[in-house]
C-alpha cells in the first residue's frame, strides 16, 4: 500500500534531520529542496506533534521553505503550533512576519495574543 501524506512528511523530515548530522551541505541538495517543498505544501495535513517537529527542524537547519512552514504554523488552528512558531520567530527575527503578527494581535486565544504583543513590543524596544 502507499504511504500516507502525513507519513511521507514525517519520514522526509526525519530523514533530513538524520542526514544533516553528517552532511552540512544537505540544504543545498535539490532532492532535499523538493522534500522541503512537499512537507511545506502538505503542512496542514500533519498532526500537531509532526507540525511542531517540522517547525523546529526546518528552523534549526535553515531549510528551504522555512519561512513558508513558519507562516503555515502561524495560521494553524492549534494554539501550541502557533505558539511554537512565535517562539522561533522571536529567536530568529520577525521582519518577514510582521503582517501576520499584526493579525495575530487579535487571535481568539489570550495566550497567543499576549505572546504576540510581547514579541512586537520587544522588537520596538530593540
Amino acid at each position: 500500500s502507499l504511504i500516507s501524506v502525513p507519513g511521507a512528511a514525517r519520514f522526509l523530515t526525519a530523514l533530513i534531520a538524520e542526514y544533516s548530522q553528517t552532511d552540512e551541505g544537505i540544504v543545498l541538495n535539490p532532492t532535499v529542496s523538493d522534500a522541503c517543498n512537499f512537507v511545506s505544501s502538505n503542512f496542514h495535513y500533519l498532526d500537531v506533534e509532526t507540525k511542531i517537529a517540522v517547525v523546529k527542524i526546518f528552523s534549526q537547519l535553515s531549510l528551504p521553505k522555512t519561512k513558508d512552514v513558519l507562516t503555515h504554523a502561524l495560521e494553524d488552528e492549534e494554539i501550541v503550533v502557533r505558539s511554537q512558531a512565535l517562539e522561533i520567530i522571536a529567536a530568529n527575527g520577525l521582519s518577514d512576519f510582521l503582517e501576520l503578527l499584526e493579525k495575530l494581535k487579535d487571535d481568539e486565544n489570550d495566550f497567543i495574543r499576549e505572546q504576540v504583543n510581547q514579541l512586537l513590543e520587544s522588537s520596538v524596544e530593540e
